[in-house]
């Protein structure tokens, strides 16, 4: 199944740590999360151990600190829980910067951007939704606005897929909620199989995981 994303905001992506931390008392050996579902960001390979661009950078970012790490995976809605009760030391997991997190854990500068967008079936009566790659900023309010209403009329009544706890959901609900039914799912690889099966109409993710998603699909499915 072909997806067609269309950028509808984009955010800092950094390294989150509990609030107590202080660089006086860096540890020497660190336990460094990650969600582990979310490639290109992060993954599970097939022999259960974590890889991807984040996983990377981590492991390059502990060699010249010369800190020993130890790399984990955990369910993205347990990630901030687990790290203020002290299960590991940092986050590392394509999470955005909101105000929310900001009053219990801390972040890091941004290491990358990772606009988000919707997906629908390359057949979907929504295809206009891909018409434009333009990235709109949260932060220019009045183009935003704008783009957004743009945007409204043409998913008005569907049914929007997007993984709970995330600044996605958090943008649903604040710029769509009322005109489109927002279904929460525990696992992108769970809306994915919704769109699939034609059970959700658009879901909201982020542009480089659909796009590794689909370059994925089209590589199995070619001889």
């Amino acid at each position: 199944m072909k997806l067609l994303p269309i950028a509808c905001l984009a955010a800092g992506l950094s390294l989150a740590a509990a609030l107590s931390a202080s660089a006086e008392d860096a540890p020497k050996k660190i336990t460094i999360a990650t969600e582990g579902a979310y490639a290109p960001w992060n993954f599970t390979t097939a022999d259960g151990k974590p890889d991807g661009m984040e996983v990377e950078l981590a492991r390059n970012l502990c060699e010249r600190m010369k800190v020993e790490c130890t790399i984990i995976t955990q369910d993205w809605d347990g990630l901030i829980p687990a790290l203020t009760v002290g299960k590991f030391d940092v986050i590392m997991a394509s999470m955005f910067i909101t105000d929310k997190r900001l009053e219990v854990i801390d972040f890091t500068q941004p290491y990358a951007i990772d606009p988000s967008g919707f997906a629908v079936a390359k057949d979907s009566p929504l295809g206009a939704l891909a018409g434009s790659t333009e990235k709109i900023k949260l932060e220019d309010e009045a183009p935003a606005t704008a783009a957004i209403d743009k945007i409204k009329p043409l998913i008005a009544g569907k049914i929007v897929g997007v993984q709970a706890a995330t600044a996605n959901l958090e943008f649903l609900k604040k710029y769509f909620d009322g005109s489109v039914e927002i279904r929460e799912y525990k696992t992108t690889e769970q809306h994915d199989l919704d769109l699939a099966a034609g059970r959700v109409d658009a879901p909201l993710h982020s542009r480089p995981l659909w796009r590794q998603r689909w370059l994925s699909r089209n590589s199995q499915a070619t001889p």
